[in-house]
């Protein structure tokens, strides 16, 4: 790989660590990166379990600093984890972090890719993940095809694949990336990859294998590593480091508990151990360079002799790229330009002779990277802007586009530069359940001049039959492991809009097909003035609020709420109505609504009667709604956040019921202080409950003593400062006989909030196995005696893990009540703790209840009204 020592440098203002955006692709900067980026073949990937696994430093540098291809791959998407900015768990976490692993991989440089592994919760062990995810053949499968495919010279995993990962996922992913290799370059692992009709790929080697060496917090001991790669290098064009453009980027996936996007200055490494090194029986106990060992110049994909036709135009490629660099001037990109597309003809006459050769595809793969790569530049660095973006018929912005409506299409071209353009016409498709609905719009001028701006509006009618916008993941009960996935999307984050277009240009005498993303503008009441990509969603969509939820046992009737949200764009009606189980009614039999425009939504509440005495398992209800023509079973959620885009998550509008003993004693009235995000307490309402939500002006200085329960959510204590600001007030509530329950915390909690002195420790413990035994310790305490008496039994069926965060030591004062403990885990006791203070209860819980009380499990919901009635067995 060339370093690029004799460039000449400028001083590019940038935009401040602290703003939330740092342009890397744009002006000057994005020129120079551009250039680098062109000089070399050798590319990387990078192999890790989830999103914020991955060495960023290491890919920064890679992409940034030795102009490198360089690709990421996840196992995961990490829908098994926490979430510290929104109630999203499972699907929709997974597409929340896959947004902010997409932003992260802007500011990286990179691609990135995922298997089809659901992230099914924390895993200690090797074996687990290997049960879980079928012994890891789809996974290595995924990988083995993105190996084939994109053709890494170099694999680097996160993960050495024993132990010391530390994680059964990690572990997994070690052991992928080692058996990826063999298999990827084996014809006969995977065939149907190489024997395909569409899009077949080839076998793969990959050159060389790295390991990560130590880590960032604690570097590795000498003859532990093989390289150590400079991230912390200051590059005066950028005027950062890699290491330092990784903090930025990684700043974004804030779900994590990642905040800010600073980095500090000065020296930084990240080490690596080679593995192998193909075609070399012995390894090198130190390297100097990622790519030692490797020809990764242009003319090096050719042996050296004979000297042909083909091989002299990689030798002119090289040397044109090469000049392009050396004599880039940030002040003039026509000359930078010019300098391209002298390289992209050369480009054209290579992609000829590979044509009428057999014995050139070897570089069939690079040389046609390269043709994109240069379509891309030139336009970009000629300062050549295209925009389009959808409103209604009426120019009016809308926030997603639906079947059969008239739309507008907007297209906005901008010759920012210093060449003449030329424009011929815009292909615009949408993609229909059956293949393509396709239309030409032509341009109202042939050619744009320099710094001359063009705009015009075309009308489009959206086909009936248009493919609606999903994720090309899915799976039908968050317990799968395995997600189905749509194989034309392959391992893409996610898949692109159901409406396209083209545009056809010219920059000087070079003939270009560009594709600009359709978007739509709105204004957002809490993100200001966005844009997103546009997607195309049913007329109308149905969800139940509760997917699952019980119904007390001896119960003739309950009453379900259904929200129906409307995205046609003019007045329309529907009628909603529900499929139940047999004998079962509802009152009344239907809703007939009118909606008058975009995102009106309306909840709607059925009586629903039971006949006879149902039985303990689940019975199902299914919704659906007939308007314009459309009978619609399935509803979405958008997941979005500031920054980073938007998904919307499709789920079968489908309730399931459970019938429970599950009895409150009394009519406790509970305040509930909302954390990081959770849905315990809209769970509560299948027990007559609906709690209040307490702000920050209730907990300075609002009436506590008015609430029988108060309930503190998952990680309040590290999201919000005025529960740790206030917590003597909660206290003082549960000395003058309040019943105080704390969920889960963080170790921000570890600082004796509670009335008695405790420690979590530096690395709470967890019971990721919802499998493990329970036992309870104290059988008789009325916790586990009234109004339902608790049993083990209450803890089957449970999701993803018993609990995490438990204590590690406590005050005498405090009774533990609860134990479990994963294979070959230390008993803990540590998980359900109480107290008397004063008059009143203190609770610690850290058992998953905002996972289980969502899904409807049975016990936990008789476990948690026991909870709520303590002010009366206190």
């Amino acid at each position: 790989m060339r370093f690029f020592s004799n460039v000449v440098f400028f001083f590019i203002c940038c935009a401040p660590l602290f703003a939330q955006d740092l342009q890397l692709d744009e002006g000057a900067v994005g020129t120079y990166l551009r250039l680098k980026q062109l000089q070399a073949t050798g590319s990387v990937l990078h192999v890790v379990a989830h999103p914020d696994d991955e060495d960023g430093a290491m890919l920064a540098y890679c992409a940034r600093e030795l102009g490198a291809r360089t690709m990421l791959f996840s196992l995961t998407r990490g829908e098994g984890g926490a979430n510290m900015i929104s109630s999203h768990f499972f699907d929709e976490l997974g597409a929340l972090r896959t947004l902010e692993h997409q932003k992260a991989a802007s500011y990286y440089g990179i691609d990135l890719f995922y298997s089809r592994a659901a992230d099914y919760g924390y895993s200690k062990t090797l074996e687990e993940a290997m049960q879980q995810w079928q012994n890891g053949v789809p996974l290595l499968k995924d990988l083995v095809e993105v190996i084939r495919r994109e053709q890494p010279t170099i694999l680097v995993s996160r993960f050495s694949g024993d132990p010391r990962d530390g994680h059964g996922h990690h572990q997994m992913a070690g052991v992928l990336s080692k058996r990826a290799i063999e298999a990827a370059a084996d014809p006969s692992q995977f065939p149907e990859q190489i024997t395909r009709q569409r899009h077949p790929v080839k076998p793969w080697q990959v050159k060389k294998f790295y390991t990560r060496a130590g880590s960032p917090w604690r570097p590795p001991k000498e003859g532990d590593w093989t390289i150590e790669l400079p991230t912390g290098k200051y590059d005066p064009v950028i005027g950062m480091s890699p290491s330092q453009i990784a903090r930025f980027g990684l700043g974004f996936q804030r779900s994590q508990g990642i905040t800010g996007h600073y980095g500090d200055p000065g020296p930084k490494s990240s080490y690596y151990k080679l593995v192998s090194h193909h075609g070399k029986d012995k390894l090198p106990e130190t390297e100097y360079s990622l790519f030692g060992g490797i020809d990764t110049s242009w003319e090096g994909l050719m042996p050296s002799e004979p000297i042909t036709k083909a091989k002299q135009e990689l030798i002119g490629i090289d040397g044109a790229l090469r000049r392009a660099l050396d004599e880039w001037n940030p002040r003039d990109s026509a000359q930078t330009v010019q300098a391209l597309r002298g390289v992209h003809d050369r480009v054209d006459r290579m992609q000829r002779h590979i044509r009428e050769a057999d014995n050139l595809d070897s570089v069939r793969s690079d040389i046609n990277r390269l043709n994109a790569r240069l379509y891309e530049d030139i336009v970009d660095i000629a300062g050549f802007k295209i925009e389009s973006w959808v409103t209604d018929s009426e120019g009016q912005s809308i926030n997603h586009a639906t079947p059969g409506e008239d739309l507008q299409l907007h297209i906005r071209v901008a010759n920012q530069g210093e060449l003449e353009v030329r424009l011929y016409f815009f292909p615009f498709n949408f993609r229909t359940e059956d293949g393509f609905d396709r239309e030409r719009i032509d341009s109202p001028k042939d050619k744009l001049m320099s710094g001359e701006v063009m705009e015009f509006t075309h009308d489009i009618k959206v086909p009936s039959d248009v493919a609606i916008t999903r994720p090309h993941w899915s799976r039908s009960d968050i317990s799968k492991p395995i997600y189905e996935v749509d194989a034309k999307w392959r391992q893409l984050p996610a898949p692109s809009s159901g409406m396209n277009m083209l545009a056809k240009i010219k920059v000087g005498e070079k003939a270009m097909d560009l594709f600009p993303i359709i978007q739509v503008r709105r204004r957002d009441s809490e993100f200001g003035n966005v844009r997103y990509p546009v997607s195309i969603v049913p007329n109308k969509s149905i969800r139940f609020p509760l997917g699952k939820t019980i119904v007390q046992r001896g119960e003739s009737k309950f009453t379900t709420s259904v929200l129906i949200r409307n995205s046609s764009k003019k007045k329309s009606e529907a009628t909603l109505r529900l499929e139940l189980p047999e004998g079962w009614s509802s009152e009344p039999a239907e809703h007939n609504l009118v909606f008058e425009r975009e995102d009106d939504q309306q909840t709607v509440f059925f009586d629903v009667n039971i006949r006879g005495e149902a039985t303990e398992q689940a019975h199902q209800i299914n919704a659906l709604v007939e308007s314009e023509g459309k009978t619609i079973r399935e509803g979405f959620e958008t997941v979005t956040a500031r920054d980073l885009g938007r998904m919307n998550i499709y789920h079968d509008a489908v309730q399931q019921v459970q019938i429970v003993d599950a009895k409150v004693l009394g009519d406790p009235k509970i305040g509930y202080i909302a954390g990081s995000g959770d849905k315990v307490a809209e769970s509560l309402a299948p027990l007559g409950i609906a709690p209040t939500m307490l702000s920050e002006s209730d907990l300075a200085s609002g009436d506590l003593s008015q609430f029988d329960v108060i309930l503190v959510g998952v990680r309040a204590y590290a999201v919000r400062e005025d529960v740790r600001t206030h917590n003597s007030r909660l206290l003082a509530y549960v000395k003058q006989g309040g019943v105080l329950i704390v969920q889960y915390q963080t170790p921000e909690f570890d600082q004796n909030f509670g009335p008695y002195p405790y420690e979590m420790g530096r690395g709470p413990e967890e019971v990721s196995e919802e499998l493990a035994e329970v036992t309870i310790l104290a059988p008789k305490h009325p916790l586990f005696q009234t109004p339902n008496v608790i049993t083990g039994k209450d803890f089957d069926g449970w999701f993803e893990q018993r609990g995490s965060k438990f204590w590690k030591t406590w005050d005498d004062k405090y009774t533990p009540l609860l134990e479990c403990h994963d294979t070959a885990q230390p008993p803990q006791q540590g998980g359900q703790l109480i107290a008397k203070y004063g008059n009143g209860v203190y609770v610690y819980s850290a058992y998953a209840w905002y996972r289980q009380l969502p899904q409807g499990v049975p016990g936990a919901y008789r476990l948690f009204a026991n909870m709520l009635s303590l002010p009366e067995t206190k």
